[in-house]
């Protein structure tokens, strides 16, 4: 079977005129805060490529038999080549709001990171997707001064080892390597069978030897500042500190539980390539491991970037996971002496 693909240019369907073109496609989903992007390579051989309009927005369908809606692009370069005769058109995911990326000055009292992202998704006419466990820590002060809607929750989402995204008319904010989804769903887990893959590699990474991170926050009731100590499960290793007050125990707590993931992150790395391609496969999923060699049969990883290849070869999809960071608890407070 032949892979089937559709590609739209401001809602004109130009998949015909490109089809005796088309060398390469490429789509790449990535996890977290980064941009999506579409490289798509073309024959110029007569130099009568028609070059698209800047800033178009491209639509991409593919898949097998009825192609999957892979998403909407914004062209942001066009680059030519004279010897070899071909034309690539390098594009972004479309920005569901153009003004997330302006300055806004505001303030946020006595409120929690699910209402400060329904006040930013309103700015927007975005609809809010937020774990439910975003509502319950107190947030008693936060400034936003000349810093974009972007920036703000990046800012915020590193706090609290969460991602924020705008995508598909919806600003999310999850917590990060989640296995479910912000309305509380299981993510689907894709089931990796060594035999379906064209090729594998797996890296193995040490951890840093940190086993635990420090935080002081401000007790307003005694008006003393105090430690908190959040841990993982490793017996030996050092202790870090936070050099920033926090305004509250909540928020203390989240930025060591935040820091003491990003250091331990990721012991064990996997690439794989299916022979078949599947348009269903979307970063930030898990994929589950079956018929391949120690450490990783067995193993259910989240996955962090997949990319989705067409070209005169087929259609493949190359998927890399990598481990999530090992589980965190609060310790004993400390008197931050340590």
């Amino acid at each position: 079977m032949k892979p089937v693909w559709k590609i739209t240019c401001n809602d004109s369907d130009i998949t015909d005129k490109l089809r005796d073109r088309l060398l390469s496609l490429n789509l790449k989903d990535e996890a977290g805060m980064k941009s999506d992007t579409m490289d798509l390579q073309l024959d110029d051989r007569d130099f009568e490529c028609p070059i698209p309009p800047a800033k178009g927005i491209l639509k991409v369908w593919l898949g097998w038999g009825s192609p999957e809606y892979m998403g909407t692009y914004v062209i942001d370069e066009i680059g030519l080549k004279g010897n070899a005769k071909t034309m690539t058109i390098r594009a972004k995911a479309s920005e569901t709001a153009p003004g997330y990326k302006s300055p806004h000055t505001f303030s946020f009292d006595e409120t929690n990171v699910k209402e400060i992202v329904e006040t930013i998704a309103a700015r927007h006419g975005l609809t809010p997707l937020v774990d439910a466990k975003f509502a319950s820590d107190l947030i008693t002060h936060i400034d936003q001064v000349e810093e974009s809607d972007a920036h703000f929750l990046t800012r915020l989402a590193k706090d609290y080892s969460a991602v924020a995204k705008p995508a598909n008319d919806k600003l999310l904010f999850h917590e990060k390597d989640s296995e479910a989804t912000p309305s509380g769903a299981s993510k689907p887990v894709l089931k990796v069978l060594a035999t379906d893959t064209k090729d594998w590699k797996a890296t193995l990474i040490e951890r840093s030897d940190y086993k635990e991170v420090q935080a002081k926050w401000m007790n307003h009731e005694t008006g003393l500042e105090e430690w908190l100590v959040v841990a993982n499960d490793s017996t030996t290793g050092q202790s870090f500190k936070e050099k920033k007050l926090f305004p509250t125990r909540a928020e203390a707590k989240e930025a060591a539980t935040s820091k003491l993931k990003e250091m331990t992150q990721g012991k064990l790395s996997v690439d794989f390539t299916l022979a078949t391609g599947d348009p269903t496969i979307f970063a930030e999923g898990q994929a589950s491991f079956s018929g391949f060699r120690t450490p990783i049969n067995g193993k259910q990883l989240p996955i962090r970037s997949v990319s989705h290849k067409l070209s005169a070869a087929g259609y493949t999809t190359q998927v890399n996971c990598s481990e999530k960071a090992p589980a965190v608890s609060e310790k004993e407070s400390s008197d931050g002496g340590g």
